[in-house]
């Protein structure tokens, strides 16, 4: 699934981070509305250490807006990989949990949101988006 995709969806997605969420990996990882890392995971936007703009895939678009913009545009010029922790404590990763705990706390949030209210979460989706534009 793209990141464009996951935006078109009224539905939120959850993405369950384990081991690392590098690249188009990481890029998938910002599209999803919620994330999940293991204690076990990372992530790194490691674009311009292969000679590729930051702006690839939309990561210039997503990271700020979910991290802010100085720390977004130090792990875009740098492209360090930081651990679950750190993720967290930016506001890259909603929760960290024990991995062998990662999917069924991902499981857990996807019942959760199945049993709400899915016009109210649709619509509250597309303005979340909006308001990120």
């Amino acid at each position: 699934m793209s990141s464009a995709t996951c935006a078109k969806l009224k539905k939120p997605i959850i993405a369950a981070v384990n081991g690392i969420a590098a690249g188009a990996g990481a890029v998938l990882m910002l599209a999803a509305d919620l994330r999940i890392f293991s204690d076990q995971a990372r992530a790194a936007f490691l674009f311009v250490k292969v000679g590729l703009s930051g702006a690839d895939m939309g990561t210039l678009y997503l990271l700020p807006r979910i991290v802010g913009l100085g720390k977004a545009t130090e792990l875009i010029y740098f492209g360090d990989t930081i651990d679950a922790q750190e993720a967290h404590r930016i506001g890259l990763a909603n929760r960290v949990v024990a991995a062998e705990n990662l999917m069924a706390e991902a499981t857990n949030w996807a019942l959760r949101l199945k049993d709400g209210p899915l016009y109210a979460l649709g619509v509250t989706k597309e303005l979340l988006k909006t308001k990120r534009t």
